[in-house]
Parts: structure tokens; C-alpha cells; sequence
């Protein structure tokens, strides 16, 4: 990005004379297009051909040498063609005193500004400047089409023809549909599932939303979550059963200015568009790779479900499966984590449709659509108040015909009829025996985790995805 200081005005007037230029080099390249090459670039870019308006908004500031355009294109029929008005935006909002009306683009703008001026670090080199858009919809069901392009850097930097010319590859560029396949038969959907239903619900639920759980129990990345720990491993020996999951944070062996100077190099990496998630999600992957995650972890918090699932037929609106019967059974076990000094427990009800077959005009909005109907349908297993202190979550997934339900589909959003309240009981000597088993395991390379038993010997180990393998050295004997 340049640093010469330009005024408002003479910036302005070249962001004008550049827009002129990418609207004249455009439509000679149309005009001398095949007809197969323009039907695709009018309908991706149409709003280049004449009458065509354009309201651009700059932001800048003295803080940061950073800047971004936004360009509000439109084809409106008594407007004349290339009517181009430029509005310069710094810290204190739009200059011009004719951009008014114009809000939403402005704020839209600030946010892509912001985002950049956050990647930005002082002596940063300039990033290079590629001749891409970043588009927002063509409304083309409205009286008049409207395209929205943000564009980082400053515009009139940017190669006039190589932009063009990236305009028309993506006007004309075929991006191949990937094939939709069902399932193979060993893999079913929850819904067809028997036995195994509440396993693979749990385990294509946390697959997907795994870190909105915990969020619900106050707690963020890094994680570490156990699935079907025995409770003979975890309180004591000869008690059956299992806990479905349990589950604490980790804390990062990094001060806060560690931190920061690690989010910085990682942003430098990146460049300035980079969503600034994406800058922050990066550094915690490097930092675990590195083994910067305290381990054994501090168990002084640990959480922990009890979970139940049922099926969805959206054909008849009604729920299987529904365990409306075991509510004094569900109780008691979501008691028996209470009175072990759990310190945040939960019931969380899974729920699935049954996917529906054939073409559908949006897959996913059917799935949405069944997912939704079986939310407001669900049943509850308990009166969720008749058990103050333990939560009550529930999370429907709407499934389609061509992917299991972790692959492809919708929903997974939790709702929490009851918030977990603390626990009051103290920690007991069980965690001790908790950490000596996780102690045993390698330090975590990554910022979440689950820990498996061992379908065979029941020995514990982590998994990045929370599916079942057995450990390396039973994989050695063979099956009897």
C-alpha cells in the first residue's frame, strides 16, 4: 500500500478515473468475446454494461497505512451510464457531505477495514496486490441489480487489465459439483441406527459441536473431552456403567504478551484480508503443534453429560426413541455425577431426522426445515426444574440422504431449557485418579481433543475426532 500522502480530493479523483478505466478495458474485452463468453460475464458481472452507476466509498486513516475500497454498483435505467460519485471515510466517518443514505455500506466497509488494520503490524512489507474482488450478491430479483465489490489496497495501485482479465476467468471458470453419494450399507444414519444409536449421536454431535457444549458450560479452546470413560476408571473399581462425557479446559503454558507477539507473527503470514479468526484459530494450531498446552491439565474444573437420542420421522411429525420413559433412571445417573463433586453437569438430548430421499429443490433447506419441526416437537424425558442443579440441553440434526449426519446436513444449534448451576459439592479424591491416568497420555498436539477407551482392553487414548479405533496394540492380535 502506497504511503504517499495524497489529499481527499486528487485520491478521490483517481479512484473516479480508475473505475472509468475498468468499465472501458471491460466492455471491449466483452464486446470481443465469444457468445458463450459473454452470456457468462453479463450474468456474473452484468452491472458493467451500460447504463451502470457507481457509488465508492475509501477508508483511510492516519493511524495505519491501510486502505480499502467499497464499490456500490448499479443498473438503473434513468440514471445516466458511468454516474460515478466517490466518498473519502476516515476516523470520523464519510467527508463527503452527499453520502448520506449509504450506512449499511459504510459499516460494511469499516468492518473489512478493521479486520486488515488488525492483521497490520508496524514494518509490515506491503501485500501484493492481486487483482480479485471480493463480491457481494447480485440482486437480481430486485427493480434494480445491484453488485457489491470490496476491494483491499488502493484501487487505482491495482493493474487495470489484469484485473479485468481475473473478472472474465471467474465470470467464465466451471467449478466441477462434487457427486453426491449415499452412504455406504455399514454406514447408516442415526435414525436407522439400533443399539448403536446413542454412541453415534454423541460421537457425529461432538464431531460438529463440540465446542458449542462446552461454551454452554463456560469454557472455551483448548479442550479435552472423554467419551464413555468407565466410572470404574474414573471413582472407583466395581462400579458399572459409564459417563457419556466428561470433559475440561486447558490452559496455555504462554503469557499474554507471548501471546501477542505469536497472533502478530502469525497475522505477518497471513495477509491483511485474512479473517482475523482465521489469524487467531492459525496461532493456537502452531502453538499446540509446539506443545504449549499445559499437560497433565489442571482438573480443578471438569464437566459432564449424561446423553440420550431419538429419531425424528418428518413425514408424520413424530418422535421415536424418546426415552419419555426413563426419566427417573436419567435422573439418577445425572444425580450419581452430582454427588461425585462434578462441578457443572447436564442432560443433553440428541435428536435426528430421518432423512428424506429423492431430489429436492435445496437439500439443505429441507433438512433445516425437518430439523426445526422436531426442536419444537422434542419430548422431554424429565421435568428439567425437578433437578435444579443440573442443565438441560437439547440439539436436533437435520439429516440428508446422500451423507451421514457429521458429513453433510444441518442444525446441531443447542437449546438449554435449564442452565447448569454449581455444584456444591467439593472435589473429591477421585481426580487424583483421574490424573494419573491422563498423566499416562502424550501431551496433546492439538488445542482439542478426545480421550477413547478401547473397545478391546479399555485403555484410554486420544483421538483428534471422536470416533472409535482400537488402541495400537490390540490392533496387533488378532480378532477371535
Amino acid at each position: 500500500m502506497s504511503s504517499d500522502a495524497l489529499s481527499d480530493t486528487e485520491l478521490a479523483n483517481q479512484t473516479s478515473g480508475w473505475i472509468r478505466e475498468v468499465v472501458s478495458v471491460w466492455r471491449g474485452r466483452y464486446g470481443k468475446s465469444s457468445r458463450q463468453v459473454q452470456d457468462k460475464a453479463a450474468k456474473s458481472l452484468s452491472v458493467l454494461l451500460p447504463p451502470m452507476q457507481v457509488e465508492a466509498f475509501v477508508r483511510r486513516s492516519d493511524r495505519a497505512p491501510v486502505e480499502a475500497s467499497l464499490l456500490v454498483l448499479r443498473r438503473h435505467p434513468a440514471l445516466p451510464d458511468l454516474d460515478i460519485r466517490v466518498s473519502m471515510v476516515d476516523d470520523d466517518g464519510a467527508r463527503n457531505p452527499d453520502s448520506g443514505g449509504s450506512t449499511v455500506y459504510r459499516q460494511r466497509l469499516e468492518d473489512f477495514w478493521r479486520n486488515m488494520v488488525s492483521n497490520w503490524t508496524a514494518g509490515r512489507a506491503p501485500d501484493a496486490h492481486t487483482p480479485y474482488l471480493r463480491t457481494g450478491k447480485l440482486a437480481s430479483d430486485q427493480p434494480i441489480p445491484l453488485l457489491v465489490w470490496t476491494v483491499p489496497g488502493r484501487l487505482c495501485e491495482i493493474n487495470v487489465e489484469e484485473f479485468v482479465e481475473e473478472a472474465f476467468k471467474g465470470a467464465v471458470r466451471t467449478r466441477p459439483t462434487p457427486p453426491r453419494s449415499r452412504p455406504s450399507p455399514t454406514e447408516q444414519h442415526i435414525y436407522d441406527l439400533g443399539m448403536d444409536r446413542e454412541a453415534s449421536a454423541t460421537s457425529r454431535w461432538l464431531d460438529l459441536s463440540g465446542h458449542r457444549l462446552f461454551a454452554e458450560f463456560g469454557f472455551g479452546i483448548p479442550w479435552w473431552c472423554g467419551i464413555n470413560l468407565a466410572r470404574a476408571d474414573l471413582f472407583q473399581e466395581g462400579m458399572d456403567g459409564d459417563v457419556d462425557i466428561m470433559a475440561g479446559p486447558l490452559q496455555w503454558d504462554l503469557t499474554e504478551e507471548e501471546w501477542r507477539e505469536r497472533i502478530d507473527a502469525q497475522a505477518r503470514r497471513c495477509s491483511l484480508t485474512t479473517a482475523r479468526s482465521n489469524v487467531i484459530d492459525y496461532a493456537v494450531l502452531r502453538a499446540a503443534a509446539e506443545g504449549k498446552i499445559k499437560w497433565p491439565p489442571d482438573l480443578g474444573f471438569l464437566v459432564a453429560c449424561e446423553v440420550k437420542a431419538s429419531r425424528f420421522q418428518p413425514e408424520d411429525g413424530i418422535w421415536r426413541s424418546t426415552h419419555t420413559g426413563e426419566g427417573i433412571r436419567v435422573k439418577g445417573q445425572l444425580q450419581l455425577l452430582l454427588d461425585r463433586g462434578i462441578d457443572n453437569v447436564a442432560f443433553l438430548h440428541l435428536g435426528a431426522t430421518k432423512p428424506k430421499e429423492g431430489p429436492a429443490i435445496n437439500p439443505y433447506l429441507q433438512a433445516a426445515g425437518d430439523a426445526a419441526d422436531a426442536e419444537d416437537q422434542f419430548p422431554r424425558v424429565y421435568n428439567p426444574p425437578s433437578l435444579p442443579l443440573s442443565g438441560y440441553f437439547t440439539s436436533t440434526l437435520g439429516a440428508v440422504d446422500f451423507a451421514l449426519e457429521n458429513e453433510s446436513g444441518a442444525g446441531g444449534v443447542i437449546r438449554v431449557l435449564q442452565d447448569c448451576r454449581p455444584n456444591p459439592v467439593g472435589p473429591q479424591p477421585w481426580r487424583a485418579k483421574l490424573s494419573e491416568h491422563l498423566t499416562k497420555l502424550p501431551q496433546p498436539t492439538v488445542p482439542c481433543f478426545f480421550i477413547l477407551p478401547c473397545p478391546r482392553c479399555g485403555a484410554w487414548r486420544p483421538v483428534t475426532r471422536p470416533f472409535a479405533v482400537v488402541c495400537p496394540s490390540c490392533s496387533q492380535q488378532p480378532t477371535e
